[in-house]
């Protein structure tokens, strides 16, 4: 590394030249993508997207439904509910209103026939209001809808709970039942200084990274802590709260172990925890994605004073079946700093993710200092798109990810090192009982590399003048750990074993016992699923579909992004080193884990019906990623210093790209 920045001519050109090209696409993403889309209205989904909603049904018996609620947004436009009838009779009406309570004031009222509006298939009602509510923010209303003459009509309605933003419902203040599918508001001409802020940071990355990469030409550990870093901060940004898989619940998990760190004691009733009234709204107020609202949340509402910290309760969902909780640590002392602060709702969530963020990129770079080779494939792994969504996220992820990165390096350095250090055995044996306690163990064949080191020849002799009764020990510290394992996933291991499936039902889900007695049925499924679903998961790994998998990237990046990687494989002084048998042990653990991960989606996931397993994403096999790509390096191929450089600007450039149309593409 040059102690002196000697940069030349050429190079300060060829920078120019780049950044004008970034500058020059930024501008044609704004004329052909983004200009035509600033007089929209902002669209604020209320109902679950990704999960199935519960509902509410009008019927003879239930003719009527009045729901008072606080509108948090600006210059409300329209209401949508979302609904399905049955029986429909031509003689039923249904009426529909929102009034102010108190005054008494109406904004909208519909009075006709029910089959004009509802048929048996989902549909959408709008409430446009017969004017535009300026005042409409953090303003109370009554939603009310009603069936005249029901007759044998029914109708449902999507609901669920928004515990927020919901005062009362059918005029029980307990009762925080939500039928408002989504709010239409205001509109998105404010995008144009959020996407200029967001393109300013991005040219400014590009500028950093070029400077480091190609100018002072520094390694890979020393650049990859900055630029994953600025990069996950921006992708935290444009993938806003609750936009990343099941996100709103692991958040919820790790603001429970923020009461426990403030010591706030919870409420003894299950599934009921204490927020602050802030939180609680603005997790109301954001999709299971991202939109044009979630992009106004941040916004307007990232910087302000919280109106109410007041501990409220509140429902939740613990996700801590699956991982320990102390992988929820980062996340909740991120809370836990946004709370004692006093920081805005948005703030703290993001707080949360930004630690979350710090120990992903933390843990990756120790795996690459550790790492005698594979140090470029195992920071492009930890750099992809998909890597970086869910290292600015609030998942479990995150630590899974890293922990499995570090456990492949450490592994890998006691293959090539000639002496052992007490700290990395430590960190082994640690790092291994962590795999097996996470995602029920799906993870824990790639401790099989341990076999690696096991096997060379002076471990062997060591291994022999040991005394039996440390055999005693260490087996009997196996029998613990295995023990361990069992005992915390035998509630999944017992409800597989002893549920019974109705084979005529095509929703019931496999059952073990099913799996064993038709196992030719089974090894189909797993055939169809690698030729029907192989390359979806391949895309899900590269970063090809973002957010709850339906922001779906060009496959010319996720290309881009393949073929570097490849080539990062094969750098002069960093490829695989290992044996042949080392080769085929590596590829064989990486098998088992996919085979147990498709097998935990089998039974989790896949119903009767399917021809292949559902419920399987890309970002599944990322943890054993490295291990697999490095194997892959060939004598066929040879990459420089200097080549490597460029690839490693090729992959910035890419992901700067891939951010850039994620933001387009959710408007």
């Amino acid at each position: 590394m040059n102690k002196k920045c000697n940069i030349t001519g050429k190079e300060i050109i060829k920078g120019a030249v780049m950044l004008l090209v970034l500058a020059i696409l930024c501008l044609l993403v704004y004329k052909a993508q983004l200009e035509p889309k600033l007089d929209n209205i902002n669209t604020c989904t209320l109902m679950w997207e990704h999960k199935e909603n519960s509902y509410v049904e009008l019927s003879a018996q239930k003719t009527s439904l009045t729901q008072v609620f606080t509108c948090t947004v600006p210059r409300l436009r329209r209401l949508q509910l979302q609904c399905v009838g049955k029986n429909i009779n031509p003689n039923t009406q249904i009426e529909i209103s929102l009034t102010e309570p108190g005054s008494g004031k109406e904004y909208y009222y519909r009075n006709v026939p029910l089959s004009d509006v509802v048929n048996n298939k989902k549909q959408i009602i709008t409430l446009k209001m017969k004017n535009l509510i300026k005042n409409s923010e953090n303003k109370q209303f009554i939603l009310s809808v009603m069936l005249i003459n029901p007759e044998d009509s029914v109708v449902r309605l999507s609901a669920n709970y928004k515990t927020g933003i919901v005062t009362s419902f059918d005029g029980v203040q307990e009762n925080k039942t939500n039928v408002i599918y989504a709010m239409k508001y205001y509109n998105t001409g404010y995008l144009k200084q959020v996407y200029g802020v967001l393109c300013g940071l991005l040219l400014l990355i590009a500028a950093l990274s070029y400077y480091w990469i190609i100018v002072r030409k520094y390694t890979v550990e020393r650049f990859y802590i900055p630029i994953a870093l600025l990069l996950g901060l921006v992708v935290q940004c444009v993938i806003v709260v609750h936009g990343v898989p099941d996100e709103p619940w692991h958040m919820d998990t790790a603001y429970k172990l923020s009461n426990d760190i403030l010591f706030v004691k919870d409420s003894e009733q299950p599934g009921v925890i204490l927020k602050r009234q802030c939180d609680i709204v603005m997790s109301d107020m954001l999709a299971n994605g991202v939109e044009s609202n979630s992009y106004y949340q941040l916004w307007n509402h990232t910087f302000e004073k919280p109106e109410n910290v007041e501990l409220v309760e509140t429902a939740y969902t613990d996700s801590s079946n699956l991982v320990p909780d102390f992988i929820y640590l980062p996340t909740a002392l991120g809370i836990s700093l946004g709370r004692l602060l006093n920081l805005s709702a948005m703030l703290t969530l993001q707080l949360g993710r930004i630690c979350n963020l710090l120990v992903f990129v933390l843990l990756v770079w120790l795996a690459i200092k550790q790492l005698p080779y594979g140090k470029n494939v195992m920071a492009a792994l930890g750099f992809t798109p998909i890597a970086l969504q869910q290292a600015a996220s609030a998942s479990y992820d995150p630590m899974i990810t890293g922990i499995a990165f570090l456990f492949v390096a450490t592994v890998l350095k006691l293959v090539e090192c000639d002496r052992y250090y007490k700290r990395d055995i430590a960190l082994t044996v640690i790092l291994t009982g962590l795999l097996g306690l996470v995602k029920s163990g799906v993870y824990l064949p790639i401790a099989c590399l341990l076999l690696l080191v096991v096997t060379k020849s002076d471990v062997k002799q060591k291994l022999l003048s040991v005394k039996k009764r440390w055999y005693v020990v260490g087996f009997g510290c196996v029998i613990a750990f295995a023990g361990i394992i069992l005992y915390k996933f035998m509630p999944v291991i017992s409800s597989l074993m002893l549920t019974e499936i109705d084979t005529t039902n095509e929703n019931s889900l496999y059952s073990l016992s099913y799996v064993l007695d038709n196992p030719l049925q089974v090894i189909c499924l797993y055939w169809n699923t690698f030729i029907r679903k192989g390359t979806n998961h391949l895309a899900g790994l590269l970063g090809g579909k973002l957010s709850w998998l339906d922001v779906q990237m060009s496959w010319v990046f996720l290309v881009i992004i393949l073929i570097s990687v490849l080539l990062l494989v094969n750098v002069d002084g960093d490829t695989y080193r290992g044996t042949k048998k080392g080769r085929v042990f590596v590829v064989a653990s990486c098998l088992v884990s996919i085979f147990l991960i498709m097998a935990s989606m089998l039974f989790a996931c896949t119903t009767l019906g399917h021809t292949y397993i559902a419920g399987i994403q890309g970002r599944y096999y990322l943890p054993f990623a490295p291990a697999l790509f490095m194997v892959t390096a060939n004598s066929m191929i040879k990459v420089n210093k200097e080549q490597c450089g460029r690839i490693w600007m090729t992959l910035v450039v890419v992901d700067i790209m891939i951010i850039m149309q994620f933001f387009i593409a959710v408007l």
